[in-house]
């Protein structure tokens, strides 16, 4: 007993080392954890030109009493503190905000608000890790001048602020679009009336339009937007799968190991052309999200088409792992992303088109390890003053009648005919169907405020083929954001037309469902391919008063109840190259208005 005690009183030198490992281990652990200091200074250039100020609370209002301005603070943790700084400037009269530079003179941004996540490692209170930026102004000193009504909605920019007479200067307002900021037009000299709505716009410098130019701003409720790569100028649209948590892992190759930086939605956000985009509403989202600084939108969702069916959000109620979007403006485009912790550093994971066919998220800590024009994008904000970016009707010049273009639309989301575009429902009321000429007539929408899920006609006075003949769109069709209330319609089971979710079609029935097409003349007529297409309008037939559709010889036209037959195309019989069975009886639907009221 005794042998046996004194051998535990003196253990073997193995255990004494194990004790003194982790005595050391715990040691360790507790000298890494430190307080550490820091302190950012934010000042204008030159400072009588602007005020500025910085914080690191992104929910802080910004206050514009000062020239310079500073924030000292510390954190306790491992390693070393880190925290997000928010800088704005604010120019005073006579000034233009131009863009930051860093501590090293590197310019680091070119909008009024800026902000950099930071690491500091120095542990002396006396002597915090420092950092320091500042708001470069420029003088306006030409006969035309600019400024902004509110710049936290929006700031402006002058292509030459020391413009002479004589000489052309564009005037350009950008609104914060991913905070939802409209831009509603330019007013002159303290006026209230606008004098363009216009941007950019473009004025020659003379005793005329001297004076200065005051852009103003609206905010909105919710916001559509288009996206567009710049890099690669496609546009993402939704495709297939219901949201985004259709993912699967993005992988990259590094020095011969491939390893998983971030993630793809395949089969659920697609990106095509802009030549394929210009019509397509499945491009169309609507953003949600609270914009806690100019030009950035934290916690931001994508909703396609404004459907409870195809919603595009990164994040689950039931996932604790998924992270909200921010967009982010830089300029004139906006990087798209997720923030999120690893071992210990602030990762990002961006959008990005890497020129497949699917939008992927790359995770990194900064741009630096990827071609940052991948992740570069233009949002396009949907209002009456947008026309770079626009969604338009995408009209072809085979259909055509009269001097019109002809193509049809349907969406889940209202929307307002712009540049002259009007818009045709199908009336099938006992008011609006003329049994004598057996005629049913299209009416016109009023106003060109078209109710969501409404398949409709539109006449259009141009022809754009796509997108990339010219970055202004033609034939607007602007999503709104007020309710659009129903058009009581009895002839919405004739013409018809769906979104595609979950990738869903609609079978074809060759015999009774038609398309608009051009054979002699412009009409609707049997359709080739086994599924309709979505977002576009077909008429359905198979509800017919008659007992066999192929052969009912209805007509259709537009405008009031009292037509000249004669002045409908008579069908005479056509035989079609994809019907070659039977007779085509739905055509010659386009007749104008005029034709019709004798205007």
């Amino acid at each position: 007993m005794k042998k046996y005690i004194a051998h535990l009183s003196k253990p073997p030198l193995r255990w004494f080392l194990l004790v003194v490992v982790m005595l050391m281990g715990v040691l360790t652990e507790v000298h890494a954890t430190s307080t550490f200091y820091y302190n950012a200074t934010v000042n204008a250039s030159p400072r009588a030109a602007g005020r500025v100020y910085i914080t690191s609370d992104q929910e802080a209002t910004p206050t514009y009493t000062q020239s310079s301005m500073n924030i000292s603070e510390s954190q306790r943790t491992v390693g070393y503190g880190e925290t997000t700084l928010y800088m704005y400037a604010r120019a005073q009269d006579n000034y233009l905000f131009s863009h930051w530079l860093d501590g090293s003179g590197a310019q680091v941004g070119t909008i009024p608000s800026y902000n950099t996540t930071v690491q500091y490692r120095s542990t002396n209170s006396g002597s915090p890790t420092t950092f320091t930026y500042t708001a470069v102004f420029v003088a306006q000193q030409g006969l035309i001048k600019v400024k902004s009504a509110d710049e936290s909605m929006g700031f402006v920019g002058i292509s030459n602020p020391n413009n002479v007479e004589h000489e052309m200067v564009t005037l350009t307002a950008y609104p914060y679009a991913s905070n939802g900021m409209h831009f509603l037009g330019w007013t002159k000299d303290g006026g209230t009336e606008y004098v363009s709505t216009q941007t950019p716009l473009v004025l020659e410098a003379n005793s005329e339009t001297k004076g200065t130019y005051t852009a103003h701003f609206k905010a909105g409720d919710k916001v559509f937007v288009r996206m567009q790569n710049k890099k690669t100028g496609r546009f993402i649209c939704f495709y297939g799968d219901n949201n985004g948590r259709g993912a699967s892992m993005h992988t990259r190759n590094y020095n011969g190991d491939v390893y998983d930086d971030g993630f793809k939605f395949d089969n659920c956000w697609k990106l095509i052309p802009a030549s394929e985009a210009q019509g397509n509403p499945e491009t169309v989202f609507k953003r949600t999200g609270e914009a806690q600084g100019a030009g950035v939108t934290y916690d931001a969702n994508l909703t396609a088409h404004d459907s409870q069916f195809a919603y595009m959000s990164l994040i689950h109620e039931t996932n604790s792992n998924a992270h909200m979007l921010t967009m982010e403006q830089s300029g004139d485009f906006y990087y798209i992303y997720t923030t999120f912790k690893q071992s210990g550093a602030t990762m990002r994971s961006y959008f990005c088109d890497e020129g497949t066919d699917w939008l992927v998220m790359k995770s990194t800590q900064d741009l630096s390890n990827f071609d940052p024009e991948s992740a570069q994008w233009y949002v396009y904000i949907l209002n009456s003053s947008t026309t770079e970016g626009a969604l338009g009707a995408n009209t072809k010049e085979k259909y055509t009648m009269e001097g019109k273009y002809y193509t049809t639309m349907y969406t889940d989301f209202a929307y307002q005919c712009y540049d002259d575009v009007k818009a045709y429902y199908l009336k099938g009321d006992e008011t609006s169907y003329d049994s004598i000429n057996n005629v049913v007539h299209f009416a016109e929408v009023p106003g060109g405020k078209v109710p969501a899920n409404m398949a409709v006609v539109l006449e259009c006075p141009a022809v754009q083929n796509d997108f990339a003949s010219t970055k202004t769109v033609l034939n607007r069709l602007v999503p709104l954001t007020e309710e659009v209330a129903p058009i009581i319609n009895e002839g919405a089971h004739f013409l018809k037309g769906y979104v595609s979710v979950n990738n869903s079609n609609v079978p074809n029935n060759k015999e009774t469902m038609y398309v608009l097409s051009i054979y002699k003349h412009l009409g609707f007529y049997p359709y080739s391919k086994d599924n309709m297409t979505p977002n576009k309008a077909y008429l359905d037939t198979r509800v017919s008063t008659t007992d066999d559709p192929k052969t009912a010889s209805v007509k259709f036209a537009f405008g009031t109840t009292t037509v000249d037959p004669g002045d409908i195309h008579t069908p005479t019989n056509i035989k079609g190259d994809m019907n070659d069975d039977g007779v085509i009886s739905i055509a010659d639907v386009m007749i104008l208005v005029s034709k019709i009221t004798g205007q």
